[in-house]
């Protein structure tokens, strides 16, 4: 039991902590905007409903947006359009 802890150990160290993987787990807020230009939506506006509403969470030290949530705003309606 003590070698499962080990790797769970590990594996949180490594992945969760790592600056290499810390963008991994959703979007940043450099990769919304690109999406918000792409769409051709109002980039400070949307980003800052998005903030507001889906306030992200961070991983070491950069902040990390729920994709899912995201991507569900980003199709909806009431993302507005120019």
């Amino acid at each position: 039991m003590k070698i499962f802890y080990l790797f769970k150990y590990l594996f949180l160290k490594i992945s969760y902590y790592s600056k290499q993987f810390q963008t991994c787990y959703g979007f940043t807020e450099k990769e919304i905007r690109t999406f918000l230009k792409n769409l051709k939506l109002p980039e400070d506006s949307e980003m800052k409903i998005i903030k507001e509403w889906y306030e992200g969470y961070k991983f070491g030290e950069e902040k990390i947006f729920n994709p899912f949530a995201v991507n569900n705003y980003l199709t909806d309606e009431n993302a507005t359009k120019e």
